[in-house]
């Protein structure tokens, strides 16, 4: 059963939390502006991720670029991440997954893991600019990657600019980072 936790105006179940913590995380991505890109909320409940909306602690952005490009997203409401730790919700803390060690048995072969700890540490380490570059996980199988990023378990990023070193590459979803955590494979 899902834990729940109380907040502004709302129970919040493990997958409240979930897409707020991962709308925490953006913020802190300059290259996306503080927006979670549209396109990865395809892998959050639908429903979920409106209620969110519904109760303000959501909100739609658009980030115009000079080159045409535009960037639509979401990010936290302004105040919420006070209000939530007013409730006593923690965006920080890792979330336990009970079910990590489960999916692992499930469809997830070491080589899988062997890559989310390849991208952890890529993106951790300042010379690739918070991304683990494509090129460096091309020694991988290209399926294994692949199946990585359409279960949720890394996003792709595609970066422009004059002073953007490394185009293309991944980083960990929230759920990647959990399940990394839960096996102790990271801190």
């Amino acid at each position: 059963m899902p834990s729940q936790q109380q907040g502004p105006g709302i129970a919040f179940s493990d997958k409240h939390l979930e897409i707020l913590k991962d709308l925490h995380n953006f913020s802190r991505l300059k290259r996306y502006h503080g927006l979670l890109p549209h396109k990865e909320t395809l892998f959050y409940d639908p429903d979920v991720f409106q209620e969110l909306r519904d109760n303000a602690l959501v909100e739609k952005g658009i980030i115009f670029t000079s080159c045409g490009s535009t960037l639509k997203g979401y990010r936290l409401a302004d105040g919420v991440r006070e209000r939530l730790r007013e409730s006593g919700v923690d965006l920080t803390s890792p979330s336990k997954n009970s079910e990590a060690l489960e999916e692992v048995e499930d469809f997830l072969e070491p080589e899988h893991i062997d890559i989310l700890v390849d991208v952890y540490h890529l993106s951790q380490t300042h010379k690739y600019g918070g991304i683990a570059p494509k090129e460096m996980l091309s020694e991988h199988e290209k399926k294994m990657v692949k199946m990585l990023y359409d279960s949720g378990y890394i996003f792709y990023i595609k970066l422009k600019g004059a002073e953007v070193k490394h185009r293309k590459g991944y980083i960990l979803s929230r759920r990647g980072a959990c399940l990394l955590r839960d096996l102790d494979c990271v801190a």
